[in-house]
């Protein structure tokens, strides 16, 4: 099970659970009782500490000092306790363990500080993607491309194929691959934390008004009380049973003019079309086409989705660019055919212009289009390169080929 922004909060087998709440973990066994909690305390400068537990007990913790290298992976354990026991682990650059596993490690994370390495399928989660340490490359393509860097462009490569010297953490993109380099940024932009730069195709949804995530878990000593309280609750649902699956569309807003069943196709058009998560996809704002209010419009629109258009949208919002986009499109000075020229993708998106499939339309549905559009991007606030989905409803398609609105 993931939160909105795809971490990780439970982790079930047929042996047992693990829920991950920030730097609390607590495993359980198939029966629900709690055998291991750990806690991680990062500071500055110094190591981490990580505090275990075991079988539920509430004293006799035990504090370790975790000592990572420069890229987070921990490779040694040092027990706060009389003796301070050492406990050692190797890793090769794309985290494979060199030499013998140790019998126990103060918690479960791996490979960089953040990998979960899972034992029934051999690979590790890291952030967004799963990993494969044994080839040294994710198994599913990076959400986030910056077609200015030809490295970055295979979406499967970890950290530029460079691991000695970058990390994947996010499983998003490579930390210093291209921003904030000894060299001065690439291209120009900074990386802040969590925050993807402009020039990037697909850029990490935002959380909206209204979309309630999984868990959000206060920073300081409210965080210990909101995990207490959290626990017993999730643990008992998962627990109750071994295959449970979470509703993801009951915890986002539906847009209006769509039926459930509606939004869950455009869901799964959109991960299959994007290769982004369920939840990064019921994130996005929908901009819905209806075949009852613009009929011919909507025709156009759904026929150029099938001919392999995007459904997912990057508002350009600068009117001149939108102008050049119908010029491009050739909606413009070069346009012959009857009625007003409707265009997709949108002349008022990046994806608009040159290549946009065209029809003729009435100028009414047009004006109609036009003004739903606007209160759309209003609506939403949307921002330049900020992503939408778009919905095509009451179109079918015809066994001929051709499209019926209604």
């Amino acid at each position: 099970m993931y939160d909105a922004g795809g971490n990780r909060l439970l982790e079930n087998s047929p042996s047992g659970s693990t829920l991950y709440l920030g730097e609390t973990e607590v495993t359980t066994s198939s029966a629900g009782a709690v055998t291991r909690a750990s806690r991680s305390y990062a500071q500055p400068g110094a190591p981490v500490v990580t505090r275990t537990a075991t079988s539920g007990a509430t004293t006799g913790h035990q504090l370790s000092a975790l000592l990572a290298d420069h890229l987070g992976t921990a490779n040694t354990a040092v027990a706060l306790a009389s003796g301070q026991a050492v406990t050692r682990r190797a890793a090769k650059p794309y985290g494979e363990l060199r030499g013998p596993k140790p019998a126990s490690w103060p918690n479960k994370r791996g490979y960089i500080g953040v990998g979960i390495d899972d034992t029934a399928t051999g690979l590790t989660h890291i952030g967004a993607r799963e990993y494969d340490q044994n080839t040294g490359r994710f198994i599913s393509a990076d959400p986030v491309i910056d077609l200015a860097q030809p490295l970055q462009m295979n979406g499967y490569a970890y950290s530029y194929n460079s691991p000695v010297v970058h990390s994947d953490p996010t499983g998003l993109y490579c930390d210093s691959c291209n921003w904030d380099t000894p060299n001065g940024n690439l291209d120009g932009k900074t990386k802040p934390d969590g925050v993807h730069p402009a020039n990037t195709s697909i850029k990490k949804p935002v959380q909206r008004k209204g979309v309630t995530p999984l868990a959000v878990v206060p920073p300081g000593a409210a965080a210990a009380k909101a995990v207490r309280k959290s626990i017993p609750a999730i643990l008992s649902r998962i627990l109750q049973n071994d295959d449970y699956k979470i509703g993801w569309r009951k915890l986002f807003k539906k847009p209006e003019a769509l039926s459930d069943a509606e939004w869950d196709t455009v869901v799964d058009n959109c991960m299959t079309s994007t290769g982004l998560r369920e939840t990064q996809c019921r994130n996005l704002p929908v901009f819905v086409v209806d075949g009852k209010r613009t009929p011919e419009i909507a025709i156009n629109d759904r026929s150029a989705i099938d001919k392999g258009h995007p459904l997912l949208l990057h508002y350009a919002k600068n009117k001149g660019e939108n102008r050049d986009n119908r010029e491009l499109a050739g909606c413009m000075s070069a346009w012959t055919g009857s009625g007003s020229c409707d265009e997709y993708p949108f002349a008022s998106t990046r994806e608009g212009g040159l290549g946009a499939q065209t029809r003729g339309v009435p100028l009414s549905e047009q004006m109609k289009q036009g003004s739903d559009l606007s209160a759309f991007y209003r609506s939403n606030k949307m921002q330049r390169n900020d992503e939408f989905l778009v919905a095509v409803i009451n179109v079918r398609r015809r066994e001929d080929g051709t499209y019926v609105a209604g």
